[in-house]
């Protein structure tokens, strides 16, 4: 299990060690303050394990919620009668799997806990987890241990048609036990077009823009759609020919008749390089919306901006990689192995 968990985190490693080593270039500071302050966002003994309460709204204040943070009626009791059972086995014969399924429920206990308030003193000790902004998050997480353990019935049972038997069984319990839950709160009657595509639509979805996340370097968030390619700050005069952009590059030809500055509808962030004629170009990033911008003197100049890893990523995306490839890796040589003994059979 604990190689499974390291394979896991080298899984994301592309992602994760870019939050936990470059956050500080992005303003995180507002996911943490007023509403978004785990202390108003613990759930209570009676949401977690015996409220029957569906709703569509938000996480509150108290417990005027408007959603559930059930865990699962059906879910937490299987999984404590799974236990039970597992208990009574292993005084008979079965020994090893109760460590396997005591080491779930512990972890099914913990997630639970981390949700409620009695849990504050550990959230504030562990700084690391305010990241998480709300505890009821780990009720997922409880309900998935619970799932592990039920799950874990199905060692005790070496029988095929039995084992179907009890899947069928388990899924028509929980889905039955849960069905008034599975229905919209309202449904409308709206295209994509006229929803999103329409032009106050599609002017909303590039405007609308919150300060988590942005570069540290961008004082605000921008209020107008960003323009389709670079600019003159100033309208110095010149003529930008020949545009060409992608996901993480941009690059142009442009001739000014004076000294100019050129300004790149982009975020200047860790990673960013400019050349102008194959030679890097300082960027300046104070302005209002902490865009990159360079000053260059009369010419014709190739210029062309290129996003580059900075390590932490480099390291990131190869540990991504290998681990990618040593589960497919992993993935067939178990088939092959499995052919291989069907073969001998």
């Amino acid at each position: 299990m604990f190689l499974a968990g390291l394979w896991g985190l080298a899984l994301a490693a592309f992602f994760t060690l870019s939050v936990l080593f470059e956050r500080n270039f992005v303003h995180v500071e507002t996911m943490f303050i007023g509403y978004f302050n785990y202390l108003a966002h613990f759930a209570t003994v009676s949401q977690l394990f015996f409220s029957r309460f569906w709703g569509y709204g938000a996480s509150v204040w108290g417990t005027d919620d408007g959603l559930s943070f059930a865990i699962g009626q059906v879910h937490w009791l299987l999984a404590v009668i799974v236990l039970l059972v597992f208990l009574w086995f292993s005084l008979r014969k079965k020994k090893k799997e109760i460590w396997l399924l005591s080491l779930f429920f512990v972890f099914f206990l913990v997630t639970a806990f981390l949700a409620h308030q009695r849990s504050s003193f550990i959230w504030s000790a562990l700084s690391i987890l305010a990241n998480m902004q709300f505890p009821w998050r780990f009720v997922g997480l409880s309900g998935f241990f619970a799932s592990l353990m039920v799950g874990s019935l199905f060692l005790l049972i070496k029988n095929k048609k039995k084992a179907l038997l009890l899947a069928g069984l388990l899924i028509v319990v929980v889905v039955g036990f849960n069905f008034s839950f599975f229905r919209p709160e309202k449904i409308l009657k709206i295209a994509d077009s006229e929803k999103l595509f329409s032009a106050n639509g599609w002017y909303k979805l590039q405007t609308d823009a919150i300060f988590d996340y942005l570069p540290i370097d961008a004082p605000l968030p921008p209020a107008t759609p960003a323009p389709d390619q670079p600019y003159f700050v100033k309208s110095e005069g010149g003529q930008i020919k020949n545009f060409q952009k992608g996901t993480d590059w941009q690059k142009f030809e442009v001739d000014l008749p004076l000294e100019s500055l050129i300004q790149f509808p982009l975020y200047d962030f860790p990673g960013w390089q400019v050349l102008a004629n194959g030679q890097p170009v300082e960027i300046n990033q104070q302005n209002e919306l902490g865009l990159i911008t360079i000053r260059l003197k009369e010419g014709y100049y190739q210029i062309e901006a290129k996003l580059r890893d900075t390590p932490v990523r480099k390291v990131g995306n190869y540990l991504s990689l290998m681990a990618w490839l040593g589960m497919m890796g992993f993935v067939i040589k178990y088939k092959h192995g499995r052919a291989d003994k069907r073969t001998r059979n």
